[in-house]
Order: C-alpha cells, then structure tokens, then sequence
C-alpha cells in the first residue's frame, strides 16, 4: 500500500525526487479551510455618466451588479458607465463601470459625479474655492468647470472594467 499523507494549507510535503520526477506510490490529500467568507450586495446600474463635457441627466436601470462588500464603504452605492476621457489620468476609461457610495458633500481631491445646473452629469475632481466649486478633469485637453450651482451625487468608490 502507498503511503499516505495528510496537508493542510500551512505544510508542504515534496513527491518529488532527486531528479524531479514523482516518486511512485505516494498518495497525498490536500484539506483547505475556507475560514474567509466575502459577502457580496448587488449595485445598480443606472446610466451613463460624462467623463468629458458633461451629459443631460439621465436615469436609465441597466441592471445591476455583484459587488463584494470587501471593496466598498458601508452605505447606499450605485453604479454608472463612464462616457468619455476626461479621467483617463486618473485611470477612468471610456466604457469602464464606476460605483460610487451615494453622498451629498465632499473633500478636496474627490472624484464624484455631480450634478451640474440640475440637468447635467459629471465625473470630476472636486475642488471647494471661496466663492465656488471647481470640477477639474485628468486630461489636460478639459478645462476645469467652475460654478456655484453643483450637486454632489456621489463619490468614486471603484472601476469595474471589461476586456471584451
């Protein structure tokens, strides 16, 4: 009879000879302890949101997605397609799926999605001046745009992006 050992995912046992071949007659049982569960929420996606000259607000359910709750803040999160490539330095592409925990205020240096003169939204940096908000792209080629009227509807949390 072979012999016959028991590991756990902690040892390592070598089957391996000398020369790197198997050795006959051995019998090895692996036992993996999955002792790290994930938890995963379903986020909605609902629309497309402006990573460029910001688009006409929109809200359109395109299903939802499966997020691990590793990768996100606790609260309400909701998801947008990003449309454009005014954050490409930051590494937001056009087609990439953005989740954001859904809030009302910001700091310096955020990305969000705002919503501009109650009928356009954007993906931005956001900047508090004295008398006004500046949403700054990530490519150079997009001035910042500079208003008082601005909305914060959420702050980047995460990309999702696909290779098709």
């Amino acid at each position: 009879m072979a012999d016959e050992y028991k590991v756990t995912n902690t040892q390592r046992v070598s089957i391996f000879g000398e020369a790197g071949v198997p050795q006959q007659g051995y019998r090895v049982y692996f036992q993996v302890t999955a002792t790290n569960w994930v938890d995963f929420i379903e986020v909605p996606l609902i629309g497309h949101v402006a990573a460029g000259i910001p688009l006409f607000a929109e809200e359109n359910w395109d299903g939802v997605l499966k997020v691990s709750t590793e990768n996100l803040s606790p609260g309400k999160h909701f998801a947008l397609r990003v449309q454009g490539d005014s954050m490409e330095g930051a590494g937001i592409l056009d087609g990439d799926i953005a989740i954001f925990e859904q809030r009302q205020d910001a700091d310096n240096g955020d990305i969000i999605v705002a919503l501009l003169n109650d009928e356009a939204v954007t993906l931005k940096r956001f900047y508090k001046e004295k008398n006004r908000i500046k949403l700054k792209s990530e490519n150079p080629i997009y001035p910042p745009i500079y208003t008082q009227n601005v909305r914060v509807l959420g702050k980047l949390t995460s990309i999702t992006r696909n290779y098709d």
